[in-house]
């Protein structure tokens, strides 16, 4: 028995077969979830971004990755957003910022409770550098700003 339209039918059936499977999977480098803590100090940062970038200088080139600090921690792979890291030499760049309000913020009036401000004698930096290696895997990592490094010095 033969069917009419199979030969008109079949090349495109195989073509259609081939996109779906090659369109299929995740593009790009392998990523891993990085969290953990950061701290001015001893005292945890209450709100900023805390960024992976590749690099360079030692061989390693990609994506870079990002996440916010909320009350000390980070997490590329929580909520608020974040994008998780690929594995290699990263420089990490952390930037903190001045809180919007302090503890003690009113939920009802769209007042946020945060931590409470950075004690007598220290200083937001705006941003601090450091490097780290990352691992092929997911990771926890915590970052202490010294007290001498203040105001981006």
């Amino acid at each position: 028995m033969r069917f009419p339209n199979l030969d008109r039918t079949c090349p495109w059936l195989c073509v259609g077969v081939v996109v779906a499977v090659c369109g299929c999977g995740e593009k790009g480098p392998l990523r891993h979830r990085v969290s953990g803590t950061v701290s001015i100090a001893g005292w945890p940062v209450s709100d900023g971004m805390i960024f992976f970038e590749p690099d360079v200088k030692q061989g390693n080139s990609g994506p870079s990755s990002f996440a916010s600090i909320v009350q000390g921690r980070f997490d590329t792979a929580g909520s608020p957003p974040g994008r998780p890291a690929i594995s290699g030499p990263h420089r990490v760049r952390i930037e903190a910022y001045q809180p919007a309000a302090y503890a003690g913020g009113d939920a009802a009036k769209g007042q946020p409770s945060v931590a409470a401000p950075p004690p007598a004698g220290i200083t937001l930096p705006r941003q601090f550098i450091i490097g780290v290696t990352l691992p092929s895997g997911p990771s926890s990592h915590t970052f202490e700003i010294p007290k001498a490094i203040q105001a981006g010095r």
